[in-house]
């Protein structure tokens, strides 16, 4: 799902851009979504019964599911599936992983947050009001300020031993 959510957004640029985008693509990742999601598996959220999404169709990665949720539910965002059919997923995936607001070791989930940005954005109302203004204050109080790491981010969190300072700093701006 991981590499799915890559190719949609290359996808989704290249048709945004006027580009010659074979729809055949599209219909490909949608089974694919189909064959990795797990519909009610998140249980009623108020809003409607969540979808879970796996890493792969056997393969759920439990532990990171508020992750590949984030990750399946932007694909269905791009490819135009209603915000009320996908909100009680989204608010299912902000239940579980939780607003960007705790910086440090163990803490910190870039992965998560990128994925968790977009997917909020893309759905908007209250879910992304709340994810916004969190995200704001954390990645604002802990960016560097002074010296020479000045406007960079620690590299701290999840992941974050594999991409050093650079990636921590890109995936935050």
């Amino acid at each position: 799902l991981s590499v799915t959510g890559w190719y949609v957004m290359q996808l989704k640029a290249a048709k945004t851009a006027g580009l010659n985008v074979d729809m055949l693509s599209f219909e490909g990742v949608l089974r694919f979504l189909d064959s990795v999601e797990r519909k009610g598996a998140g249980g009623e959220t108020g809003y409607g019964t969540a979808s879970i999404y796996s890493y792969q169709p056997e393969n759920e990665h439990a532990h990171s599911a508020h992750r590949l949720t984030a990750i399946g539910t932007l694909c269905r965002q791009f490819m135009a599936c209603k915000k009320e059919a996908l909100e009680p997923t989204v608010r299912w995936m902000v239940g579980k992983g939780g607003l960007p607001d705790n910086w440090g070791e163990g803490k910190t989930d870039l992965y998560y947050w990128y994925y968790g940005t977009l997917c909020t954005f893309q759905q908007g109302g209250e879910t992304w009001n709340a994810w916004n203004e969190a995200m704001k204050r954390t990645f604002i109080d802990n960016q560097r300020k002074g010296g020479a790491e000045d406007g960079s981010w620690d590299p701290v969190g999840d992941y974050s031993k594999e991409w050093g300072r650079v990636g921590q700093t890109a995936l935050s701006t």
